[in-house]
């Protein structure tokens, strides 16, 4: 209990520390405002005594409109950074499908390429290390001339 910020404030503002038993209480209910003109000392009896009497009023914060104002505009903000999260969640998704997609691609190619080169030794009736170099050679006839 000795180490929330109103207490704090409140026995920098009295110059001592605060009993156990004394209750800091946010006059206007909002204990987010630690304005010193806001926090008042009472007893756990005293502060009962005043939410009961809150809750029967339905006192809210006096600066309702604004914290209202500002919790709408959190609300928005969380709503955009739950759609960005999820347009990136798909981004990611169809990331890792066109990953899939090129590795099958390079993957069916590879075995395209050695199959092609695997038969074309065997049809010009020469070793698997040439087939490898004519791949690399641009001119046919390098090859049939050897």
């Amino acid at each position: 209990m000795g180490n929330k910020i109103y207490r704090k404030i409140i026995e920098k503002h009295l110059k001592r520390s605060l009993e156990p038993w004394e209750i800091v209480h946010h006059i206007d209910g909002n204990h987010f405002n630690n304005d010193i003109k806001n926090l008042r000392i009472v007893t756990f009896k005293e502060h009962i005594q005043i939410h009961q009497i809150m809750n029967r009023t339905k006192v809210k914060f006096k600066n309702n409109a604004e914290t209202e104002d500002k919790i709408n505009t959190l609300k928005k903000e969380i709503e955009t950074l739950k759609q960005v999260n999820q347009d990136f969640i798909e981004f990611i998704e169809t990331m890792k499908e066109q990953i899939v997609w090129n590795n099958t691609l390079v993957n069916d190619y590879n075995i395209a390429n050695s199959m092609a080169l695997n038969n074309l030794h065997r049809v010009l009736g020469i070793e698997r290390e040439q087939v490898t170099t004519f791949s690399k050679i641009k001119n046919f006839g390098e090859l049939t001339n050897k």
